[in-house]
């Protein structure tokens, strides 16, 4: 795995909790993510995002 600069990752992390939490309070998070026939919501992708750069910060605790 490649290193990930754990300043950059904590921050990505704390930019997408206000992406969250900016798109909930404006009633968006319900939203489909596209216009393709698809039932994934916006607030599905940010979900997605968000476990996957948890994931990262696990990993790099792990790693020292």
């Amino acid at each position: 795995m490649q290193y990930v600069n754990s300043n950059n990752l904590s921050s990505a992390l704390c930019d997408m909790y206000d992406v969250k939490n900016t798109i909930k309070s404006l009633g968006l998070d319900g939203e489909l993510k596209d216009n393709e026939g698809t039932e994934i919501t916006i607030g599905d992708c940010i979900h997605d995002v968000l476990m996957f750069l948890k994931e990262l910060e696990v990993e790099q605790c792990q790693i020292g």
